[in-house]
């Protein structure tokens, strides 16, 4: 049995340095990692949109409390 692929993700700047990190989300799903992404909240659906992950996770960054 093979052992399975799996890469998380960190990408919590902001809209634009997403959108730079497709790219390389899209060879690791090519890939067949299983990619989880950890995001700044509010840009989930956007990466859901994309299709380049399996699970998503928002965090609202400063909330370290």
């Amino acid at each position: 049995m093979a052992a399975s692929r799996s890469a998380v993700f960190v990408q919590t700047a902001f809209l634009g340095d997403l959108i730079l990190s497709v790219p390389a989300l899209m060879w690791l799903k090519t890939e067949g990692y299983d990619v989880e992404v950890v995001c700044r909240k509010g840009l989930k659906s956007l990466v859901e949109l994309w299709g380049v992950a399996s699970s998503v996770y928002e965090i609202k960054k400063g909330d370290a409390k």
